[in-house]
């Protein structure tokens, strides 16, 4: 049902129900007067021919009193009209005679009855006394045209207003509907996208308010859309210019580059995958399956596929080194989007690797002619502490070979020889064991000081390093500072190769001496202290020193490759740099501590299960 019908039915309606009451309480307040006005002329009549009749009845005069009903009923109003006497008989009578025979109901005050007249009684009283009754019947007939006629005028009037009030619902229907249809057309255009659309107004009212409401937001709409898309337009155009600019990105790249998206379908890949990869052709590339892919360059990298898939499907970035059928190595990496695909990265590292093992062939063979110098450096020192017990060895032998020799000879009895041979001799052969012991342990240390180490580190002593590397540096040290060995017996065993243990170890005794005599009094000594320990998971040698200790500017340094503070010709700036790399090779680290003026503590912290140190 349109607007417009139901606004002409609504005010149809609503004018109908007026209407309808306003002819109700019309017709309603007709009716009562009439009946009353009805009422009213009949008691007079009835009362008028009462009087008229009294003479008559009261002498029975009944000529007289057919004169009076006859002249009565010369009114056409009089149905009939009938005089009794006192005693109910009727004396006179005249009109409708089916009236006349029906019985008397007496309706004053009663509604008028379906018969189309109104019965009135009245009596008959002469001298005070009831004399008689006077009957007559009143035609209802031209009170009921009159209301009927009323009827009929006030249902034409209200026809009339009715079609009235439906012309004027129908223009103003029109006049809403055009305001309506105006809304309802320039809604639908603005939710069509055709923001900024403006409607026609006429006049001041609520609607004409409700239009330019209308009016503001499709412009408000309009100023909207427009930014939003200059917004988009901006928006596109970065994002083409971020496309380009990764485009050309990838393709100027040297590392094979490979994008997939996370239904494993390839989005991109450089000409420098192209060339990597040259078993991957264009046709396999064309239909964009990353395992068909990877099942191409996993064979070339010698790694099951699956193995690979289960990679790149995983969360977490991965990186390994392969080597090609040619020759080449290559370094792929591989890191998930964020939107659950991946990108894998291939750079060929093959003159890295070659740099690298050219670089750690450099290190090892500087390792070795550091150990080298170290053992040259040892040897004058080794040799002093062996000639030392080798000399009273000698003497004492010589001593023992001349008592035999008389002894033997029977030269001398026995009651000849010296008084002190028998507390000498025994002393002499003690000395003697004592001095062979000590040049064993001086060759063992320096046996085990100078093996070679395994390819992969092994558990091993710390304890047992700590105590070779003071035995064999003992000529470094012994005229300058005193050791004290402070070791953790409990201490287990560590992943590590003993020989550059020892070498680190023999790098900072060696440090610790320099520093001490550099700043120690003529006549005095300083203290090296090397403790073993744990700490937070970790083995660790702290090697300790008394010396002057080291601003935070040389402090900084040390560690640098061919830095040295030291008098040209006595360091090399090597040692602290070789002692980094080993323990960088170890997974370990080295720590210094050191205060001016109070000496210098380093740290060496190794795993104990061969995994590097968190953090």
């Amino acid at each position: 049902m349109s607007f417009r019908l139901k606004t002409i039915l609504g005010v149809a309606l609503i004018q109908t129900l007026l209407l309808a009451a306003i002819l109700v309480s019309g017709l309603s307040y007709l009716r009562a007067s009439n009946q009353q006005q009805l009422d009213v002329r009949a008691r007079t009549t009835a009362t008028l021919i009462a009087t008229m009749t009294g003479a008559g009845v009261a002498a029975t005069d009944l000529a007289a009193l057919d004169a009076l009903v006859e002249q009565a009923l010369a009114d056409p109003d009089i149905a009939y009209l009938r005089v009794r006497g006192p005693d109910g008989a009727v004396l006179a009578e005249g009109g409708d005679p089916e009236a006349l025979a029906g019985p008397f109901r007496g309706e004053i005050g009663a509604p008028v009855a379906g018969d189309g007249r109104l019965d009135i009684g009245q009596a008959i009283v002469v001298d005070g006394r009831r004399s008689g009754m006077v009957e007559l019947g009143l035609s209802t007939k031209a009170p009921g045209e009159l209301f009927e006629e009323a009827v009929r005028w006030m249902g034409t009037v209200a026809l009339i207003e009715l079609l009235l009030v439906g012309l004027l619902g129908l223009m103003l229907s029109r006049y809403l509907v055009r305001q309506f249809s105006s809304l309802r057309d320039g809604a639908q255009r603005v939710a069509s996208g055709e923001f900024g659309y403006q409607i026609h107004i006429q006049g001041d009212g609520e609607l004409a308010q409700t239009g330019r409401s209308f009016n503001a937001m499709s412009r408000a709409l309009a100023g909207f859309a427009a930014e939003q898309r200059a917004a988009r337009d901006a928006a596109e155009r970065k994002s083409y210019e971020a496309e380009a600019i990764l485009t050309d990105a990838v393709a100027s790249m040297a590392e094979a580059i490979l994008i997939a998206d996370d239904r494993g379908r390839v989005l991109r890949v450089n000409d420098a995958f192209r060339q990597f990869y040259p078993a991957v052709t264009e046709q396999i590339l064309a239909d964009g399956s990353l395992r068909q892919i990877l099942s191409v360059t996993e064979e070339l990298h010698g790694h099951p596929l699956n193995e690979r898939m289960k990679e790149l499907e995983g969360p977490a970035a991965t990186a390994r080194q392969v080597s090609l059928s040619d020759g080449r190595r290559l370094l792929v990496d591989h890191r998930p989007t964020g939107l659950g695909g991946v990108v894998i990265v291939a750079k060929d590292v093959t003159e890295l690797s070659r740099a690298q093992e050219r670089s750690r062939t450099l290190q090892f063979e500087l390792m070795q002619s550091q150990k080298m110098e170290s053992l040259g450096t040892l040897a004058a020192g080794i040799a002093h502490e062996i000639n030392t017990p080798m000399q009273f060895i000698g003497d004492n032998l010589r001593f023992l070979e001349e008592v035999v020799d008389e002894v033997l000879a029977l030269r001398t009895p026995i009651e000849a020889l010296p008084e002190d041979f028998a507390e000498e001799a025994p002393s002499a052969i003690r000395d003697s064991l004592a001095g062979v012991a000590r040049v064993g342990q001086i060759v063992g240390s320096m046996r085990s000081f100078a093996h070679p180490d395994p390819l992969a580190p092994e558990p091993n002593d710390l304890n047992e390093s700590v105590r070779v590397t003071t035995n064999v540096s003992r000529n470094l040290w012994k005229q300058v500072a005193k050791v004290e060995l402070e070791l953790d017996e409990s201490l287990p065993p560590v992943p590590c190769k003993p020989g550059e243990i020892n070498q680190v170890l023999l790098n900072l005794i060696s440090n610790a001496v320099d520093a001490i005599d550099e700043a120690r009094a003529p006549g005095t000594v300083g203290t090296i202290r090397i403790r073993t320990l744990v700490e937070d998971g970790m083995a660790e040698i702290r090697v300790q020193d008394d010396g002057p200790g080291m601003p935070p500017e040389v402090r900084a340094r040390i560690f640098d490759m061919f830095y040295t503070t030291k008098p040209t010709g006595k360091g090399t700036g090597q040692g602290l740099a070789i002692v980094a790399a080993i323990l960088a090779g170890h997974k370990g680290r080295i720590l210094v501590e050191s205060t001016p003026g109070e000496g210098t503590t380093f740290r060496v912290r190794l795993p104990l299960n061969g995994e590097k140190e968190g953090g």
